[in-house]
């Protein structure tokens, strides 16, 4: 085999189909290569097992379901079996075995730690170290997997709206109906998707765009409820019914954050 190394985001972005981890990581290690998953839409709302699925390598960050905010710090894994041979990484003071020896020469940590680069931003972090603190506080009366299955029943709410309602009728649903097959978010799309999507945040139904024409609702369980998901839908009926998203103010071009 030529591949050296086989890179998936484990969540599409799009559409949120997720990526049997297991069976895949697998396969690569019999073609002989590494395995390197992007959590980004994964951690902190999906069951991730890296260990018990022999992960390599897996990077993510802290701003989406982690709750960090714009900004927030990155994260990575790197497999205990790799931990001698973690080339290549970008040699940083805090990744430095004795950072406050002030060495001329550098000497990486020999595990994880190697990995970390230089001083974080300290807002970003402090951000992130609340939202994971307040996480961590659910965590003890509920766990991952019970997040997952209540995200998972909001979705399975959306398809069934979507697929009765005459309104809805013009979307297209990206997103998986089999809940073993998605993340955690409800993407559908429509020729007007941007001009929708605008109309929508008016409303005070904050989702997202992307080109072409896909909009994405995140399903973050800390925060959402089975009502805020009836409103969101309810919104968009209306929206759909009266056609306002064909007035002027939503036919502006707005950047994609």
């Amino acid at each position: 085999s030529q591949t050296a190394v086989v890179l998936l985001s484990h969540v599409n972005y799009r559409n949120g189909r997720c990526w049997d981890m297991q069976s895949i990581t697998r396969t690569a290690h019999e073609a002989g290569a590494l395995m390197l998953w992007d959590l980004a839409h994964s951690a902190g709302v999906l069951p991730v097992e890296l260990n018990a699925c022999k992960v390599d390598f897996a990077v993510g960050c802290g701003y989406k379901y982690l709750n960090g905010g714009p900004g927030a710090p990155a994260f990575a894994f790197v497999a205990q079996r790799h931990h001698a041979q973690m080339l290549p990484r970008l040699p940083g003071w805090f990744g430095h075995a004795r950072p406050f020896a002030f060495e001329p020469e550098y000497q990486p940590h020999t595990d994880i730690r190697a990995m970390q680069v230089g001083t974080p931003a300290i807002l970003s972090l402090s951000a992130l170290d609340e939202a994971l603190n307040v996480a961590l506080e659910l965590f003890e009366e509920t766990s991952v997997r019970q997040l997952h299955a209540h995200a998972q029943s909001m979705i399975d709410q959306l398809h069934e709206q979507f697929s009765q309602s005459n309104e809805l009728a013009a979307f297209e649903v990206l997103t998986p109906a089999e809940a073993g097959q998605r993340g955690s978010q409800f993407s559908f799309a429509h020729p007007q998707a941007q001009a929708i999507g605008q109309a929508l945040t008016e409303r005070g139904v904050i989702g997202d765009f992307r080109p072409p024409n896909v909009l994405r609702w995140g399903i973050a369980p800390m925060y959402i409820e089975r009502q805020d998901i009836l409103r969101a839908v309810d919104v968009l009926r209306d929206i759909m019914q009266t056609k306002i998203w064909r007035e002027a103010r939503f036919q502006i071009q707005q950047p994609v954050p």
